[in-house]
C-alpha cells in the first residue's frame, strides 16, 4: 500500500486531488520533520519512527483540510420518466468534527500544538450599514 492509498483511505476516499496530498505531505516540513512521498511504500515509512511522525503529522493536516470541505456535487439524472438525483459525496457535521478531533489529537501525541478552529467564514453581513437613500422608505 503507498502512502496515497493511506490517506485517501483515512479520509473515506472523498475525491482529493493529489497536489493537496502533496501539500499536507510537505507541511511535515514546517515543523522540522522529514517529508514523505505519495508513492513511499507505507510499511517502509512505518518502519521508521521520524518518517512516520511526518506521515501522522500529514494525516493531521489532512483531516484539518477535510473537515472543511462543504461536500460535493450533485446532479439529476433522468432516464425515460424517471428522475434521480445523485451525489457524489456528502460530509456531515460530525464526520466534520470527528476529523478536526482526531487531527488534534495526532498533533498533540506528537508534541505539536493542535490548530485553532476557525469560528466564522471571515465573511461580514453589513445588509443593515447601507447608506439610507432620502427616497427609500424603508427603516431600520
Amino acid at each position: 500500500m503507498t502512502v496515497e492509498e493511506w490517506l485517501r483511505a483515512k479520509t473515506d476516499n472523498i475525491p482529493i486531488g493529489s497536489n493537496i496530498l502533496e501539500a499536507v505531505l510537505l507541511d511535515s516540513i514546517d515543523v522540522g520533520l522529514p517529508c514523505v512521498s505519495l508513492g513511499d511504500d507505507l510499511y517502509e515509512v512505518r518502519s521508521d519512527e521520524d518518517m512516520y511522525r511526518s506521515l501522522r503529522y500529514a494525516l493531521s493536516s489532512l483531516y484539518y483540510y477535510a473537515s472543511g470541505l462543504s461536500g460535493g456535487s450533485a446532479r439529476t439524472e433522468k432516464m425515460g420518466d424517471v428522475s434521480v438525483s445523485v451525489s457524489e459525496w456528502n460530509l456531515d457535521w460530525s464526520l466534520r468534527n470527528r476529523w478536526w478531533r482526531l487531527a488534534d489529537k495526532i498533533r498533540r501525541e506528537l508534541g505539536f500544538e493542535p490548530e485553532e478552529e476557525q469560528e466564522d467564514s471571515g465573511m461580514f453581513d453589513a445588509t443593515n450599514m447601507r447608506l439610507r437613500s432620502k427616497k427609500s422608505n424603508f427603516h431600520y
